[in-house]
């Protein structure tokens, strides 16, 4: 039994998803059926994502940006303050 969790009820990824796991099934050799149970419980986060996922959808760049603009202030006053 596979519990998996999905964004929202509406995921336009939900039926992706189910037909996913059963593509891979059948490469799993003594596994004849595999039942899928949606689960609200916890509910899903971006957390739950693995760093390998937030990478391929661009995430790291994107909070590098984050920080690097949220940081130029403070790298500017160290330029400009004397030690």
């Amino acid at each position: 039994m596979i519990l998996m969790t999905v964004t929202t009820p509406a995921c336009p990824m939900r039926a992706y998803l189910g037909r996913e796991v059963e593509t891979l099934r059948v490469r799993l050799p003594g596994v004849r059926t595999v039942q899928v149970d949606l689960v609200w419980e916890p509910p899903w986060t971006p957390s739950m994502m693995s760093v390998a996922a937030k990478a391929r959808l661009g995430w790291w760049a994107q909070l590098r940006r984050r920080l690097s603009t949220a940081l130029r202030p403070f790298r500017a006053a160290m330029r400009t303050t004397a030690w």
